[in-house]
């Protein structure tokens, strides 16, 4: 029994952040990655080392996959049925995240792998990753074009809110194949780049992004409501 691996070298002088795995310390990507290894549709941690000047984080590689921002480059817009098989399954892992203590805090179409024969994902890159909490958090990371209005127009932000926000983002990128904002002034009016895309979207699947892109973080669903929405059980 063999697979692929692949190793991502962090060195420590870009290390910001330190947590501990047992009595060893090492960068917070690791401890939560490593946490998040046990959760299905998360790329499973096989081993890490320390060498002088950095650490050697050496991860399963899923066969037949690659990222999504590659398969909407290759496809462009998505059909919604395959679409709710992948989406579902990235709700999912986020869900199971938060659930062991994990927040991911850059979930987006580069860190999504999806295999193409099975729709089967994985969540790759624990780099802006942090312990769950229910507090308000100040520190902005992750991608700027996957970040949440509040972001930008308080600085100050919840995890589960901002999560709901960019897998709104994350779903507008599959469905319409192209990122609804890439400013932040965009992001703040709700102004999406290239509105005409969006004429083809079925009415439960704009349904679905209203709610999940609302301005205000407040009236976003719960992670675990998202699922519960009737574009999920509505199939061709």
């Amino acid at each position: 029994f063999h697979y692929e691996i692949v190793a991502k070298q962090i060195p420590k002088s870009k290390v910001f952040e330190w947590g501990a795995i047992g009595d060893r310390v090492v960068p917070t990507e690791i401890e939560m990655h490593y946490k998040a290894s046990a959760v299905e549709g998360v790329v499973e941690v096989l081993d890490w080392y320390e060498r002088k000047t950095s650490f050697v984080l050496v991860m399963q590689r899923p066969s037949n996959s690659c990222d999504l921002f590659d398969v909407s480059s290759k496809l462009g817009a998505l059909d919604e049925d395959p679409t709710k098989i992948i989406f579902s399954n990235i709700v999912n892992s986020v869900i199971a995240l938060n659930k062991a203590g994990v927040v991911h805090r850059d979930i987006k179409d580069e860190n999504i792998l999806v295999n193409l024969d099975t729709l089967e994902t994985n969540i790759i890159d624990f780099g802006c990753a942090t312990k769950s909490t229910d507090a308000h958090m100040t520190q902005l990371t992750g991608t700027p074009e996957f970040f949440a209005p509040e972001m930008y127009t308080t600085g100050s932000y919840k995890a589960e809110e901002t999560a709901v926000w960019s897998l709104g983002t994350l779903l507008y990128c599959l469905l319409v194949g192209q990122i609804p904002f890439q400013t932040d002034s965009q992001i703040v009016r709700l102004q999406t780049c290239q509105p005409e895309l969006e004429k083809n979207l079925g009415d439960e699947a704009k349904d679905l992004l209203s709610r999940l892109l609302q301005l205000n973080p407040a009236r976003r669903p719960k992670l675990k409501e998202i699922l519960d929405h009737p574009w999920f059980f509505n199939y061709a």
